[in-house]
């Protein structure tokens, strides 16, 4: 019953993670960096199957697979379980919320994204209450790099962000879309850890912390 309870919150916050994620998508006001690359995957494949989630997935793990180049352990590839989980979320939400769907108006779409990144943030909240379970190649780099920096976490969450926008860039300079790429992707960055915090002192009373 304990385990049972952990995984349903796990799960409830992938969905609700999920949603915040095509709410920021659909809005076309920038999205997270991450988010931004899957959606340039897209782009570059062009096939129809080849949805947000797969393109999260082939992302997810070709990050792994660096940071197993770098931390040359295998133990890396576990990350691969919530990103898979992630993906086939997206897919999920990507059918309930349907392709080319915007309010139309700028300051709604905008609306709209910044709800997206309330309930993203809500989600990511959920997910903490877990402290053992798997982090994905993002959040696992992120502790490297912080050992790497004597424990500056702000540091090294700068650099894979920057990181990440870079590669984001490039990829809309390539593809000529500068759907995802946008005043909101800096936003996001910026606002999504106080959000994380704002919903942490709500989530942990609700759920408990799970070590």
């Amino acid at each position: 019953m304990y385990l049972t309870k952990r995984i349903l919150i796990h799960l409830a916050g992938y969905l609700v993670m999920g949603l915040g994620v095509i709410f920021m998508y659909r809005a076309l006001q920038g999205s997270f960096p991450y988010d931004a690359i899957s959606h340039y995957i897209t782009v570059l494949v062009n096939q129809s199957w080849m949805t947000l989630g797969f393109a999260s997935m082939i992302f997810g793990t070709a990050y792994a697979l660096l940071n197993f180049a770098i931390m040359r352990k295998w133990q890396v590839f576990i990350g691969l379980i919530p990103v898979y989980t992630f993906g086939f979320v997206l897919n999920f939400w990507e059918l309930i919320i349907p392709k080319g769907y915007s309010w139309g108006h700028s300051f709604l779409n905008g609306t709209m994204a910044i709800v997206g990144l309330f309930i993203y943030g809500l989600g990511i909240a959920m997910l903490l209450v877990n402290k053992k379970f798997p982090i994905a190649p993002s959040e696992l780099m992120m502790m490297y790099l912080k050992v790497k920096l004597n424990n500056k976490t702000f540091l090294a969450k700068l650099i894979i962000e920057i990181s990440l926008i870079t590669i984001a860039m490039t990829l809309a300079l390539i593809t000529q879309d500068f759907s995802q790429i946008g005043w909101f992707t800096f936003a996001s960055v910026i606002l999504i850890g106080p959000i994380i915090q704002f919903f942490e002192k709500f989530t942990v009373k609700l759920f408990g912390i799970y070590e």
